[in-house]
């Protein structure tokens, strides 16, 4: 790929997981018996040179491009994720039914039964004589 000095880039680095925006400094060609190459070397912020042929992770030419390939790796990341749990999930039986409580009667200390609600709470009741 072909560099302009001066083209701002956005490095997406795999070793750091960070973008990097770099500005390329200077182009250097060489021809040799085995063709020409080419050397794009860019400054990052800090000064520091990167030679963007070396560089281990992907190189863009705009922010847009850079960010939507983050997306779409972080897209794919998460849809892989979730794709192994369900494959972890099928070992779950899935028709297990969980009892619900059922009311218990108790005596209390005056002959009148507690009634343990669903939610906990205990509630003393009449029951009505033609009902025993």
């Amino acid at each position: 790929m072909q560099y302009k000095i001066g083209q701002v880039l956005w490095l997406v680095m795999s070793s750091t997981k960070s973008v990097m925006p770099v500005q390329v400094v200077s182009k250097l060609t060489q021809e040799n018996l085995e063709g020409v190459s080419i050397q794009h070397v860019a400054h990052d912020a800090d000064g520091i040179k990167h030679c963007i042929e070396k560089v281990k992770g992907h190189v863009f030419q705009s922010s847009d491009n850079a960010k939507e390939h983050l997306l779409e790796t972080a897209g794919a990341l998460i849809t892989k994720l979730i794709e192994d749990a369900k494959e972890v999930a099928t070992a779950f039986n899935s028709e297990v039914s969980i009892p619900l409580p059922q009311n218990s009667l108790t005596q209390s200390v005056d002959d009148r039964p507690l009634v343990e609600l669903p939610d906990g709470t205990m509630a003393r009741v009449t029951i009505p004589e033609a009902l025993k």
